[in-house]
């Protein structure tokens, strides 16, 4: 499907020439037959005067939607990155980085407090002396944002140690407050706004490391993003018209209105308006910005032109993804012409109208996706599942669902929780966690454990009553954490000794999973009774792969999918602009930053998720930037 969506769009080209009147009017009248023709008055009277005007050459079908007549500037992901101190290390950091860079972090410490009477427990401590300890390591921290993202939201960050520094471990490092700004640090040119801060606890990949993917140097904070400036999208019509940019706010407002007093589309003047993402897309901004692409124009005979995408769907499956997008930006009066596509014999034409059909919430699709989800291609079956997250008032959603908990291939496993989760399905239990990770439990005939790697760190145990089994033993950290179970004892004892303050919490518990997990993480208070190691989200997920390595616990373990680095490498790769070199250092150097050897070798490290996430999400058509051609 992402191959016809590129062929379809590939003919969707621009070009800005000076046309005369006769080459202007074919298409001008194409238009006429779909719109009243006094919305194009202005633009024909620009023509006649020999000004430069722009078309699209698209398919008919497609002309009225905004995104045939304008252009969401400014939507492509942003790279952006400081430069940051792990502290709470196990000696295994260093000061060893560039004066520049040094001295660009000591004056970023000074301003959020260190070593001043703001600095609450680092009141007594220089930013030099603190990042002097061997304990403390200089990172670069890097994210990817997008614009629209709402002041507030949270996304992952990447932490890597500086390049060619000493350091040789993160793990167990918290970061201290970073800012990010666009493009790659320069410690020698000046600050330019920061767009967002990251802090928070640093999480390594325990399943790839040692195999030269993912090095103890490498890590994440999850969720540990915060926008502190929302970066505005700007519509931009080909052609300047006020009644026409009038036509397009009205229509915005009317497909996407919003509870509070801000609209979603604000006129700025005859070819450009402003778009603000509603609070329901918060966290899918390009489902809006597909969706307001795929709007009409003129809000009238919706299901007129509803059923005239419907026929075009069938006679030309080729178009039936981009034909689904628009049906979708319909709205609710495209579902009865969707209906009798549910079950077409093309797969095409099949899978594009369930998709709208779910997105619309249509109670009459349930039962086409559930035969989507058992019988359709093994490729589209966990994103079938996911479509279920739409529709939250029928309750036999919920028993497909949860019988699909029980499924051999662990991808519909996930898929069938998350769509539950989603849903608020009570059988997905919110178990007592910690203040840095939630803990859910799912009832299935295949023992899993599952943890989550971006957006929110949670720990996810598939099974009913999963126990260590005994006898059991687990080494971790060359001896500092050790669990043993005896045969003969119900109880499963704990070690753990700190590597900074060397003290050693030892903990006897009973032998369910869920309370190994909670003990892991739980950091007892003086006089607290209930044990505790105080491991963090990253140690704990470490501790856990171990245990299941060792065959204490009977159970498959696997995490979600990396995107975050993949994520960033394409957000490199689209060109966002670096800052100059920094002192001592290559843009080169900072460009790889550990990063596997190629983009192929990433990509296919992340297929399997990214198939998924290309079925479940929408994806983005690129309607083409104008372009000088010279005339043909």
């Amino acid at each position: 499907m992402i191959a016809l969506t590129r062929r379809f769009f590939a003919r969707s080209s621009r070009r800005v020439t000076p046309r005369p009147f006769t080459r202007m009017l074919l298409p001008a009248l194409a238009v006429a037959t779909l719109l009243p023709a006094c919305t194009y008055d202005a633009d024909i009277r620009r023509a006649r005067a020999g000004d430069d005007i722009v078309v699209r050459d698209i398919e008919p079908i497609f002309n009225g939607l905004i995104g045939a007549e304008t252009t969401i500037r400014g939507i492509a992901p942003r790279l952006v990155s400081g430069i940051g101190l792990v502290v709470g290390l196990n000696g295994t950091g260093s000061a060893d980085v560039p004066a520049s860079v040094r001295a660009r972090l000591e004056d970023q410490m000074t301003r959020y407090g260190v070593g001043t009477a703001r600095g609450g427990r680092l009141a007594d401590v220089s930013p030099s002396e603190l990042i002097n300890s061997p304990n403390t390591a200089v990172v670069l921290v890097q994210a990817v944002i997008r614009p629209g993202q709402p002041e507030g939201s949270t996304f992952d960050v990447r932490v890597s140690a500086w390049p060619n520094s000493s350091t040789t471990s993160l793990e167990g490092g918290r970061l201290y407050t970073t800012e990010l700004r666009r493009g790659i640090p320069d410690p020698n040119a000046p600050d330019t706004p920061a767009l967002a801060e990251a802090r928070g606890d640093v999480y390594l990949n325990p399943f790839s490391q040692g195999d030269g993917l993912a090095p103890l140097t490498v890590g994440r904070v999850i969720a540990g993003g915060d926008i502190i400036e929302t970066q505005p999208l700007v519509l931009t019509l080909d052609n300047p018209s006020h009644a026409r940019a009038r036509q397009i706010v009205d229509a915005i407002n009317s497909r996407f209105p919003r509870a509070d007093r801000l609209p979603t589309a604000i006129g700025l003047d005859d070819e450009s308006l402003e778009l603000n993402v509603p609070p329901g897309f918060a966290s899918d901004i390009d489902l809006f910005i597909q969706l307001v692409r795929f709007t009409r124009v003129n809000r009238a005979a919706l299901s007129e032109w509803a059923r005239r995408y419907a026929d075009e769907m069938v006679e030309r499956p080729e178009l039936a993804e981009d034909l689904s997008w628009a049906l979708r930006g319909i709205g609710p009066a495209a579902i009865p012409v969707l209906r009798p596509l549910y079950d077409h014999p093309d797969i095409g034409p099949r899978v594009a109208a369930i998709r709208a059909g779910a997105f619309l919430q249509d109670p009459t699709v349930r039962p086409h996706i559930e035969r989507l989800a058992t019988d359709g291609p093994v490729a589209l079956r966990a994103a079938a599942i996911g479509l279920f997250r739409f529709l939250r008032t029928d309750p036999r959603v919920s028993t497909f669902l949860r019988a699909r908990l029980d499924d051999e291939d662990p991808n519909i496993r996930v898929a069938a929780y998350e769509a539950l989760r989603d849903l608020n399905d009570p059988l997905v239990v919110r178990a007592v966690g910690t203040p840095d990770f939630d803990i859910h439990l799912v009832p299935s005939n295949n023992p899993t454990l599952y943890v989550t790697q971006q957006n929110a760190p949670i720990v996810v145990i598939f099974g009913r009553g999963l126990d260590i089994e005994r006898p059991a033993f687990a080494e971790v950290w060359d001896g500092r954490l050790l669990l043993n179970a005896d045969r003969n004892d119900r109880k499963v004892d704990l070690m753990y000794r700190d590597p900074l303050t060397r003290r050693v919490a030892r903990a006897s518990i009973d032998p369910s999973l869920v309370e190994l997990v909670r003990t892991l993480a739980y950091d007892p208070k003086p006089g607290d009774i209930e044990p505790g190691l105080g491991l963090n989200y990253s140690q704990t997920v470490r501790v856990l792969a171990a245990v299941v390595d060792n065959g204490a616990v009977d159970a498959a373990f696997f995490p979600e999918a990396d995107r975050l680095r993949l994520a960033l490498l394409r957000a490199r790769d689209l060109g966002s602009t670096p800052r100059p070199e920094l002192a001592g250092e290559t843009l080169e150097d900072m460009r790889t930053l550990n990063e596997p050897p190629s983009a192929a070798e990433l990509a296919r490290q992340t297929e399997s998720a990214e198939q998924q996430l290309n079925d479940i999400r929408p994806r983005i058509v690129r309607f083409p930037e104008p372009t000088e051609d010279d005339d043909d």
